[in-house]
């Protein structure tokens, strides 16, 4: 059997995973009462257009980074420096 990844924000019962993560719910949800993804509107998961996007690269000040390492892939996001 073969297992695929789903992403919660391009599925119609989502939701339920958002609704159910530690951020959202929990003794001190840092999202409360989230329904769906806050970068749905960026992305657009439910359409043909879907943009998947990355998270932000950190900035390590112990590695010797070069400004060539700042690009990001098409169409990804997640830009900024990384070692």
């Amino acid at each position: 059997m073969k297992s695929y990844k789903i992403l919660p924000c391009t599925d119609t019962q989502g939701y339920i995973v958002i609704e159910k993560s530690n951020f959202v719910s929990g003794d001190n949800p840092l999202l409360p009462n989230l329904k769906e993804c806050p970068f749905e509107v960026a992305c657009k998961p439910k359409t043909d257009i879907f943009k998947k996007l990355n998270p932000p690269k950190s900035i390590s000040i112990l590695g010797q980074t070069g400004w060539e390492s700042a690009k990001t892939r098409g169409d990804e996001g997640g830009g900024g420096l990384m070692s």
